[in-house]
């Protein structure tokens, strides 16, 4: 194995939608073995983006601590373009984030990445099965776009240990279907300009 090596500067202007797709691959392949060279996180790197960002993904994901894009990718300053929500729910407020990246930096690349024994998930799991999905503050308003893919998940018989990484996969289906939805998300698709991709991160 070679030295790992630790601040490259690297650029990523004029990915096509597969190429970025594999950029993420083999920086999450980096990651999964340790070997991080975290690309782009450099004192050249911090200034240049501070003059403008070209961000080559968009990883829409959950809020958990355990699964932070840059890291999970080994990617650096101005990579990845980060909406974060609990649950990894396709909000208007995230819809709209991504819509935003895509159209103001022409991103080619984005990822609904949901993850293994999400909090989220499993609170709204509890709440249905004890039929009382009334939460205080504004957790509501996440666990509630979630009880449908609870629901859904149940319908088709699954049980037990099973139910919550089946929510989590149904939660991503439902969230690339809602950024399939928005118009300026889906005429680049159309286009072949975007490609939505949905991942699930297992933390362990």
């Amino acid at each position: 194995a070679g030295a790992v090596l630790h601040g490259v500067t690297e650029t990523t202007e004029g990915l096509t939608p597969d190429v970025a797709l594999t950029k993420l691959q083999e920086g999450n392949a980096r990651y999964i073995a340790m070997q991080d060279v975290d690309p782009n996180l450099s004192t050249e790197r911090l200034l240049a983006v501070s003059k403008g960002q070209h961000p080559f993904a968009a990883i829409m994901g959950c809020v958990d601590s355990r699964v932070p894009p840059e890291l999970v990718f080994d990617r650096g300053l101005g990579d990845l373009f980060d909406a974060r929500v609990a649950g990894a729910i396709a909000d208007d407020s995230i819809i709209g984030s991504i819509e935003f990246g895509v159209e103001e930096f022409d991103i080619p690349l984005v990822v609904v990445m949901g993850h293994s024994n999400c909090g989220a998930v499993k609170a709204t799991v509890k709440a249905v099965d004890s039929g009382n999905t009334e939460m205080p503050g504004k957790i509501g308003a996440v666990a509630g776009p979630i009880v449908p893919a609870v629901k859904a998940v149940q319908a088709k018989g699954v049980t037990g240990d099973a139910v919550v990484p089946a929510v989590v996969e149904e939660v991503v289906r439902e969230s690339l279907a809602a950024l399939e939805e928005s118009p300026i998300i889906k005429e680049r698709v159309d286009a072949g300009t975007v490609k939505l991709v949905g991942a699930v991160y297992d933390l362990r």
